[in-house]
Parts: structure tokens; C-alpha cells; sequence
């Protein structure tokens, strides 16, 4: 027999005998409302932001199209 058996049988004997039979409750579990973290997140992320730094390459872009614009 497994334990789960065993104590089947002693929950079957205790309520014969007239023994109150305690149980342990199962806790709930805690509720998030993910749309609410997902929206706090978002926040968080956007107070936290830096602007960007422009890339080499950006700015290697913007200096050929400004020799073109001369050019022309």
C-alpha cells in the first residue's frame, strides 16, 4: 500500500471511531492583474529612459547628404 492509502484508512477509522477529521486548507493563490503590471512596467521603463545617442552611422549620413546638398 502507498501513503495515500494509509491514510484513507486512518481518515475511515477516526470518522467511525467519531473523531473529528481535520483537513488542511488550501491556500488562494495571489491574483495579479496583468494588465496593471504590465502598465506600471511600461512607466517604470519610460521614467528609466535616456534619449539615444546618435550612431556613427546616422551621423556619417546626415555629413554625405549635406555634401550633396552643397554640391548641387
Amino acid at each position: 500500500m502507498d501513503q495515500y492509502q494509509d491514510a484513507i484508512k486512518e481518515m475511515i477509522q477516526a470518522k467511525v471511531e467519531g473523531k473529528e477529521i481535520v483537513s488542511a486548507s488550501e491556500e488562494e493563490p495571489q491574483v495579479i492583474d496583468i494588465m496593471a503590471a504590465l502598465k506600471q512596467s511600461i512607466e517604470a521603463s519610460q521614467s528609466d529612459r535616456k534619449p539615444m545617442a546618435k550612431s556613427a552611422t546616422a551621423k556619417k549620413t546626415k555629413k554625405a547628404a549635406a555634401k550633396k546638398a552643397k554640391v548641387a
